[in-house]
């Protein structure tokens, strides 16, 4: 490998890590989104169902099912989002180790002076 391959190599992650988190701050809003809107309408089906509380819960429940899931795959998304996150993080920690290798080894054999 190349030092102009890791250089190359770098920059690439470095504008990758700025796109993934652009991503990841959409993918934040939107899972805050996702979670008021379940929120409101499981308090908006309770307040509309009728008789003892366990029941209205879980009329409730129903009732917001499908906003649940969606904030749940909303977060999903995020988490997995902020693992890209690190595991991008973890390449560029790599890739400069390469590089930092690589000048060593040059340095060493004399090539960089």
């Amino acid at each position: 490998m190349r030092a102009s391959d890791v250089h190359e190599n770098l920059a690439h992650l470095s504008r990758e890590l700025v796109e993934l988190l652009e991503e990841y701050k959409g993918l934040q809003q939107a899972s805050v989104r996702h979670e008021a809107a379940y929120r409101r309408a499981y308090a908006k089906a309770y307040l509309e169902a009728e008789g003892p509380a366990e029941a209205r819960k879980q009329q409730a429940t129903l009732d917001a099912a499908k906003d649940y899931l969606q904030a749940e795959l909303a977060r999903v998304a995020w988490d997995n989002c902020r693992t890209a996150l690190r595991v991008l993080g973890q390449r560029l920690d790599a890739g400069r180790t390469i590089a930092s290798t690589i000048r060593a080894e040059a340095i060493s054999s004399g090539a960089g002076t």
